[in-house]
């Protein structure tokens, strides 16, 4: 099923089901890649997609990523493509390909006109953002300037992906928080500790950036939840459960810096 441009008047139906996938995110890599991509205005660069029904080069040595997107277009079982302009290999993936950051690659939909479903929309932004992540830490940035850098590299994506800005900030203050918790993890915090951490982190971020009171709150909500979610996913724990953890733990954390109880139950629900 394919997703309207609004994804707030599909998101239900769109988050349970699988679509091509469109996302415009050029967040670095070598002069030949930004050049490639230029020629495709949905592509992502430093992200690339891993089939495990299509292992080998299957597109051919094409010339640029259009000419690799227009290959997949006439291809059956196309629905995603990746583009290595250092070699010109242009790989043809279904719809089993997983997103994941390789350096210097572009990938993208099938078509540009279609947006993806919003699972795989977000999926493509957290790709993106850890992308944006491993180059910050090769170069020794500091948390605060990782927190930083993640956060933009998300809400970037988010706004190429079509998001609203609203979804862009929620975005990008998830991408925050789930960097802040892995830190609170590794000293052995406990998981509404690594939650908290979150929420904290992604706050002062939000006031760094001159965010009202209100959005402060509504983006730690958001981060604390996706602490929550990521946790319970990662556990293999079913959908319905990551949702109601998410749910429950963004409303904690809404009602520990001052929201009001509908605001609460609000955030709890876009969580």
């Amino acid at each position: 099923e394919r997703c309207h441009p609004n994804y707030r008047n599909c998101f239900l139906n769109a988050f349970l089901s699988m679509a091509r996938f469109g996302l415009a995110a050029i967040l670095g890599g070598s002069a030949s890649a930004i050049a490639s991509a230029a020629t495709v205005p949905c592509v992502t660069v430093g992200v690339g997609y891993d089939d495990s029904e299509h292992q080998s080069l299957n597109g051919a040595f094409v010339s640029d990523a259009a000419t690799c997107q227009t290959t997949c277009e006439f291809i059956w079982y196309c629905e995603r493509f990746t583009f290595y302009p250092n070699t010109g290999g242009c790989w043809l993936q279904g719809s089993k390909a997983v997103a994941k950051p390789i350096e210097g690659a572009i990938s993208g939909p099938k078509v540009c006109t279609y947006y993806s479903t919003w699972r795989e929309a977000v999926q493509g932004v957290e790709a993106s953002a850890l992308h944006s992540l491993n180059g910050a830490k090769a170069d020794n940035k500091t948390l605060e300037e990782q927190l930083e850098i993640v956060a933009q590299a998300a809400k970037t994506a988010a706004a190429s992906a079509g998001m609203t800005k609203h979804q862009q900030q929620q975005m990008a203050a998830e991408a925050a928080g789930l960097l802040a918790a892995e830190g609170a993890k590794a000293d052995g915090k406990t998981l509404q500790e690594q939650a908290n951490a979150a929420a904290l982190a992604v706050q002062r971020l939000a006031a760094s950036h001159n965010l009202t009171a209100e959005e402060q709150a509504s983006h730690a909500a958001a981060a604390a939840g996706a602490v929550a979610a990521e946790s319970a996913r990662v556990a293999g724990k079913p959908l319905e459960v990551q949702l109601a953890a998410s749910a429950d733990f963004a409303q904690k954390a809404g009602a520990s810096v001052g929201m009001t109880k509908e605001s609460q139950v609000l955030n709890a629900a876009e969580a």
